[in-house]
């Protein structure tokens, strides 16, 4: 009679499949960290490209940067961009599918109750090779008992929203500078991204200082003579410098330049 009553009580069955509360949890669990875990990776992903974009957009209003740099910084960015992709794709497909993986993080949080988890999920994924080693007593005990333990478990706890802080803080911010430099400088904004998504084009930086040169771009002086060139700005010139100077780099034709170049 005794056993005949245990039986009924524990529902007590061959197989090893988790109970429908169970697997409810991990279903919601699972959910939880693909919300969050998720958000995160693609926070980081916006946070590389930005940051990269934003680094070139400095380094131009203060010189010319080389291709090589250039280049640097935008493999830089897209290698976190892809890093981040990755991460978040193998969180979708895999971990967060992957009950042992939840109860593994479950364990980080709630230690006694997240190894009673893990060994349920271990329990149950092991064939029946000896079915005198495997007590289904027990196993429907121990999930009965986990049953009980599951209102006293917060999602939040284990996938908490801190985790989100500072990439949402990061990337508030990084929007922040990059909205203020598109709103205030627009077409330099422009240029620094064409120089940044194709570092190896020969892209001219372009720079706040725009000259009013004649029309053939020639100017005609007396030889032996000094003169002193008088060049008015543009009407659309961003910055307006007190002189320049005549450079020719590398026995190209000459180029006007301002101390800041322009910004």
């Amino acid at each position: 009679m005794d056993n005949d009553k245990n039986k009924g009580s524990f529902g007590i069955s061959s197989d090893r499949r988790l109970r429908e509360s169970l697997h409810a949890f991990f279903l919601s669990l699972r959910r939880t960290a693909r919300v969050r875990q998720g958000a995160k990776y693609c926070m980081l992903a916006a946070i590389s490209i930005a940051c990269s974009w934003f680094a070139l957009f400095l380094l131009d209003r203060f010189w010319e940067t080389p291709s090589t740099a250039r280049g640097f910084l935008s493999v830089l960015g897209w290698s976190g961009a892809v890093w981040a992709g990755y991460g978040l794709s193998v969180l979708i497909l895999r971990l967060s599918g992957d009950s042992g993986w939840l109860a593994r993080r479950m364990r980080q949080a709630y230690r006694a109750k997240g190894e009673r988890m893990l060994g349920i999920i271990e329990i149950s994924r092991e064939r029946e090779t000896d079915d005198s080693a495997f007590s289904p007593r027990i196993f429907e005990a121990a999930q009965e008992r986990m049953e009980n333990e599951l209102h006293s478990v917060d999602h939040n706890k284990i996938f908490p929203r801190r985790m989100l802080m500072w990439p949402t803080l990061s990337l508030l911010f990084l929007a922040f500078l990059c909205a203020a430099a598109f709103w205030a400088y627009p077409g330099l904004s422009l240029n620094a991204w064409e120089r940044w998504i194709r570092p190896w084009d020969s892209t001219e930086r372009a720079t706040l200082t725009l000259f009013s040169l004649p029309p053939e771009n020639r100017f005609h002086l007396l030889e032996g003579e000094s003169s002193v060139l008088r060049i008015p700005l543009s009407k659309e010139s961003g910055f307006a410098p007190k002189f320049a100077v005549l450079d020719s780099p590398h026995e190209e034709p000459f180029m006007l330049r301002t101390k800041s170049n322009g910004g």
